[in-house]
């Protein structure tokens, strides 16, 4: 099944000559319901399926090691820490030879970076989730178990489902061109974080906490027994994964079993 769900937009991105992902230019953007990229690549859940399989493997992994005491070399986890962020910077920046304006268009080339790029980027977050739930967490875990970070942790996927929307609003809005420099790209990212955020919240608060409250009263709290409490689990916080096809969720309050410290949910 892993093997098909990387094969089919591997496939379909040549069959239909898509692009490598989706552009974001104000023609694109104006007509985006009847954008080709969109429809069959954006949209469908098949077309993202291969992090859903990436993100149970992890869970599942790190359950074997957990429970084995499963234990890596520190040059080897530190080799794998930096290929994994190496990773997720050329997941990312490798997409812009599909931006060079006149770039000739190459179904196969497109193709390969459609499939590649989201295996690669979930393979990079599967390790960093991988790695601190095990307790191979270097620096890295320390970071993540940082307490200031856990409402984070509650809003990252409502900024996810939120951002794009007002994303895709300034730029179908544009009615000049813009000189984009360092500073403006700096002002426009905050202003994204903290509005993403903001919504995010909101979300949370009316939406996710109600219902949450409402699902203990009808189904009771599952509690915190043993389940949560294997040996070895997470020395700099355990981490649950979600397979939503685009990010791996933290929840770093877990503390170490045995070291005198609650666990919080």
């Amino acid at each position: 099944m892993a093997f098909i769900s990387v094969l089919i937009p591997f496939v379909l991105t040549i069959v239909y000559s898509l692009d490598a992902l989706l552009l974001p230019y104000i023609p694109i953007i104006e007509s985006l319901a009847r954008n080709p990229t969109f429809q069959k690549v954006y949209i469908p859940t098949y077309m993202r399926a291969t992090p859903y399989f990436i993100g149970m493997f992890c869970a599942l992994a790190i359950r074997w090691a957990n429970k084995n005491r499963f234990k890596l070399p520190k040059w080897l986890t530190i080799f794998f820490h930096v290929s994994s962020f190496l990773l997720l910077l050329f997941v990312c920046y490798s997409s812009w030879i599909f931006f060079r304006p006149g770039s000739p268009r190459s179904p196969l080339a497109a193709a390969t970076y459609a499939v590649l790029a989201r295996t690669g980027w979930s393979v990079g977050i599967a390790w960093q989730m991988f790695a601190p739930a095990t307790g191979h967490g270097w620096w890295i875990g320390r970071v993540f178990a940082w307490r200031p970070l856990a409402p984070l942790g509650r809003l990252t996927y409502g900024a996810f489902l939120t951002h794009v929307g007002f994303q895709i609003h300034e730029v179908a809005t544009m009615a000049t061109p813009i000189n984009v420099t360092v500073m403006y790209l700096v002002r426009n990212n905050f202003a994204d974080f903290l509005f993403s955020y903001f919504l995010s919240t909101i979300l949370f608060l009316s939406i996710e906490s109600p219902l949450t409250g409402m699902e203990k009263v009808i189904f009771g709290s599952s509690g915190s027994g043993s389940s949560s409490r294997r040996p070895g689990m997470a020395q700099n916080g355990a981490y649950s994964l979600g397979a939503n096809g685009q990010t791996l969720t933290a929840h770093p309050l877990m503390k170490v079993p045995g070291n005198g410290a609650e666990t919080t949910h």
